[in-house]
Parts: C-alpha cells; structure tokens; sequence
C-alpha cells in the first residue's frame, strides 16, 4: 500500500518509517517520513503503523491529483496577468479612490488620499483573504476556479481533488495582488507580481531537509520569523521562548517535528488546562516535568490558569507547527483546534465604579498631600510629577499605559488650532498594534490644570521622557507605574478591598464606556482608543483634529475633576 513502510524500535518505543514514492518525491522535499507510536507493545504498533499506511496511502493519491496540468496553468496565467493589469489601471488613474477624494482637492493631496485609499483596501483584502485560506473554504477562488475549469475540454468535477488545490491557488494569487497594491501604496511602483503555476520544481539539495527534523530548530527559526514580522517586544519575546521552553523540557529537545502527533499534542493541551498561573514558580511544582505539575496541581486542587492564558500557550505551538508545515516538513498541526472557549461576561466589571473614580480624583495625589515623599496623606504640597499627570492622562485619553510611558514632550503639539497628544513609533518606540498609532485630543481640564506648562519643562527627545520614565529592561515601559497604582496607590485611597483586574486599563475601559453613553460613532471611537476598524468603512475618510475634540467633549467624566486645583 505504501512504498517501503516498516517498524522500527526505537528503546522501549517503536516508531513507523515509509519511503516516499519517487513519482511525488519533489512535492513532500523528502525522501523518508517517520512517526513516533509511543508504545512499546508489537501488537499495537503494528495497528498504529497500518492506521497510519492507510491515511499516507490516500495523501499520496491526493498529491497526485492536485498536480496543475498545462492547459489549466496556462489558464491560471492568463487570468492572473489579466487581474494584475485590471488593478495596476484602477490604480495608476486613480478610479479606485476617484468618488472618495473631494473634488477641489489640489494634486499633491489627490495622490496622497489615492496612495491612502489604496493601503486600506489592500489590507482590508488581504485580511479577508487569509480568513479565507485559514478556513480552508477558500470562497473567492472557487468562484473563479469553476469560471476557469468550465472552459477546459473534459472539465474535472468541483468534488475532484483537483478543483479545491486550483481554489486554493487562485485565493494565494488574489493575495499576491493585493501584496502588489500595498507595495504600489508604499511608492513602489516597479513592483511586479509574478505567479509561478508550473510543475513543481524538485528542491535543490541544499533545501532538502531529512526527516528527523528537530522540533527545536523549527522553534528557534519560527521566533526569528515571528520577531522580523512583528515587531515584537523584548517582554514578549521572552514570554514566547520561555513558553517553548517549557514545551521542549516536557518532549525532549532531540524530538523532531514529525514524532510529535496529534496525541502528544492533546496530552500537552489537557495539562496546561489543570496548571496553575505561573506554575513554575508554584512551591509544590518545582521540578517536576509538565505532565506530573499537572497531576500534582489536580490533586493538590489548585486553581488552573485562566482559558486566556492557555489559549496563549496553544497560539504559540500552533505557530511553531505552521513553520514547520510552511516548510514542508510535515502536513497537518498537531494543535489545531486545541482551543479553550473563553466566556465573557456582558458587563465588565474591569472598569472603575463611580464612587471608586470619585475616591481617586479626592485623593492627597490630586488635592494636596504632606510632601513628595508621603502622597497619600493630606496636605498643602501639590504633586506635578507621572503620579499626579499619568492617572488624569489615561483617565481623560483612554489611551494605554505603555503608550503614555513612552512619550516625548514632542509628541505634543497643535494641529488645526488642536492640541494633541501624538501616540507614534518615532526614536523606536514599540505599540501594541499598527492601529495603535493615532492622535489623541487633549482634554479642556488637563489643559486647565496645566499640562501644556508641565511637558514645556520636559524637553529631552529621548522615548519615555514627557514622565521620567527609565527605559525598561524588558520592554514593558508601563510595569513600574502599573504596579505603583495597583500595589501603592489603589489600595490607599479606596476604602475597600481592591477587586481584581483594576489597574491603569481599567481607565481605558471607563473610556470605552463614556463613550458609548455618549452615542459616540463607533469609527470614530475605534481611532479615539486605537483600535481596528471593525469594517472597511471605517478605514475611509480622514481623522479631523477638531472632530475628534469635539467628539472628546461629548463624554461625561466625573465632576470631581473640576475641584483639582492647577498645578503651578
């Protein structure tokens, strides 16, 4: 049934091992496959390695039929030099943005808003797009699949094998344009798609890789991949190699990548769902592999980590596995679908109450306290340093801790007569997403308490010192000042028990709120908090200084504010 398939023992394990027949050699890029059993019994090995011969059997068939012949590749090129000159039209006169763009427009700003319209449709495109091919569905390139194969004497069926690999490709090439328009977007307007529909090519020797891959070296190069791509902070990058860390402690870091199965991976998935938030420092299991923490944490009952947080672990392996799909290395992900429902309810109870707000702002930090070094206890000393600034800021911007940390006194400025607050990537400053970059309008209290006086005397370029913030070690500039309001601050003023999740976000969530309270209109709400639009609509149209400072004016913040007397 399948070429050359034999056991293997392997210790006290047996493993299964298949020759790849030479007709599909080039599409796999091996010439050997192997799994592990996990089971030292003949019996049940020899069932295993048949289960297994079975389903090998009909992915070589599949293969077999999803190579493209000449007559629907020469098809599949047609249409896509037809697709890439469509777009390259619409683009270069401007029709795609053309009702869009007012008409008195001069011809700088007419380029501009045309380069603009583009990027965000593009990307809109490309995010459907790959919802699509992630789905496996597939929508947009059966529909021009089934126009293509039509055509075709002795057209092959749409349940034929044949059919989905074609819509697959298609909805890859829709990508490649859209790929092409970004680049367009960007002033690159020599970019040229190409799309490669032939016979696959053998790979060369020196991309060749054998089996017995090890899971290690995918994982270090899909972290690499993963920080080019992103961005992503040093506090994140740490988290990611230390959650790949644990799951190599637990296999072996000499497994490869094509002896981790599906089994495996749902054993990992049941014990992260037992263990407790941050288990490795947990007393009780210390030492222990990741599969006796989890049976220890079931029988000492300790309270298991949020969904969030294992649904967190599970993104990461499933993009190790991706990497080593991408790479042809094997072809199903061991933790897909390995997912936890996160119920939420209706009512967050993140954000701050009413008579909580009202406890912070009549607070010695806002209203006078003893001296600079004692700012819970009354008095006539009036603080004017990131304890008094950055609570009123977060409370009155909505914006993000980390966000706030990181600015200059540069990044606030007038525009169109409105001050505001420029939230960007300049001198290297890191966001939380690409939609996080925007400009806050600053409200009428903060300037009547003096914060325009306050960043004039805050001159130095450097990210982080608009609040004398010291660059941190782990790239998370706004840990210090969240755990001084969550450990220090919160629990001083409020008169009771601190309830749980309260921090500096919970500000943003009074935010998002208010907001709604005031029938604020969702676009303009998402750019307010720097989040993406939730459709296409959303990305048109520009962000007006003053519409954002009249919008700010419709929201209700508590009237305690207004007692806090201006700092000098």
């Amino acid at each position: 049934m399948v070429s050359r398939a034999y056991l293997v023992r392997r210790g006290t394990t047996y493993s299964f091992r298949c020759r790849v027949p030479a007709n599909i050699l080039a599409r796999v890029g091996r010439t050997e496959l192997v799994r592990t059993l996990r089971t030292g019994r003949p019996l049940v090995a020899q069932l295993l390695a048949v289960t297994i011969a079975m389903r090998l059997y009909t992915l070589w068939e599949t293969l077999k039929l999803t190579e493209l012949d000449s007559a629907v590749a020469a098809k599949i090129e047609a249409w896509f030099k037809a697709e890439v000159d469509r777009a390259w039209r619409l683009y270069s006169t401007g029709e795609h943005a053309g009702a869009l763009i007012p008409d008195d427009s001069s011809r700088e700003d007419r380029h501009r808003l045309q380069r603009a319209y583009l990027a965000d449709d593009a990307e809109h495109r490309i995010a459907s797009l790959v919802e699509q091919h992630a789905a496996g569905d597939y929508i947009e390139g059966r529909v021009i699949a089934r126009d293509i194969i039509s055509s075709l004497p002795g057209a092959f069926d749409e349940h034929d094998q044949r059919f989905t690999a074609l819509s697959k490709r298609i909805l890859e090439a829709l990508a490649e344009i859209e790929e092409a328009r970004l680049r367009w977007a960007a002033g690159d307007d020599g970019y040229v798609p190409l799309l490669d529909v032939g016979q696959a090519a053998a790979p060369t020797p020196a991309k060749v890789r054998g089996a017995g891959t090890i899971l290690k070296e995918i994982a270090e190069e899909y972290v690499a991949h993963r920080l080019a791509e992103r961005g992503t902070s040093a506090k994140d990058a740490g988290q990611l190699r230390g959650q790949i860390t644990t799951l190599l402690e637990q296999v072996g870091s000499a497994t490869t990548v094509e002896e981790f199965t599906p089994r495996l991976a749902g054993e990992v998935f049941t014990a992260f769902r037992s263990l407790p938030p941050n288990f490795r420092k947990h007393t009780s299991l210390r030492g222990l592999t990741l599969f006796d923490a989890a049976k220890r944490a079931r029988l000492d009952k300790l309270q298991p980590m949020t969904a969030k947080s294992v649904n967190n672990y599970m993104t990461t392996y499933r993009g190790v596995f991706k990497e080593a799909i991408d790479q042809g290395l094997v072809f199903s992900n061991p933790f897909q679908g390995k997912h936890v429902l996160v119920t939420e309810s209706v009512q967050s109870e993140r954000g701050f109450k009413a008579d909580e707000l009202s406890a912070i702002l009549k607070s010695p930090v806002f209203n006078g306290c003893e001296r600079t070094g004692r700012p819970f206890q009354p008095g006539s000393f009036l603080l004017n340093d990131r304890r008094f600034w950055l609570p009123l800021v977060a409370m009155l911007t909505g914006a993000r801790v980390s966000e706030l940390c990181q600015l200059r006194s540069k990044d606030v400025k007038q525009l169109d007569g409105v001050w505001l607050i420029s939230i960007n990537l300049e001198a290297g400053k890191t966001l939380k997403t690409p939609q996080s970059v925007r400009e806050v309008p600053i409200h009428d209290q903060l300037l009547r308490l003096g914060f325009l006086e306050y960043t004039r005397n805050h001159a130095a370029d450097a990210p982080g010192s608009l609040f004398d913030i010291p660059t941190p070690n782990n790239g998370d500039w706004g840990a210090k000042m969240g755990k001084w309001l969550r450990e220090k601050f919160l629990p001083g003023v409020l008169s009771t028990s601190t309830r749980d999740g309260l921090g500096f976000h919970s500000f943003r969530h009074n935010f998002e709120t208010e907001m709604r309270a005031a029938n604020l209109r969702t676009d303009v709400g998402h750019r307010m908090l720097g989040h993406k639009p939730p459709d296409v609509a959303g990305r048109y149209g520009r962000y007006e200084p003053a519409t954002a400072a009249a919008n700010l004016k419709l929201i209700r913040f508590p009237s305690d504010i207004e007692a806090i007397p201006a700092r000098p």
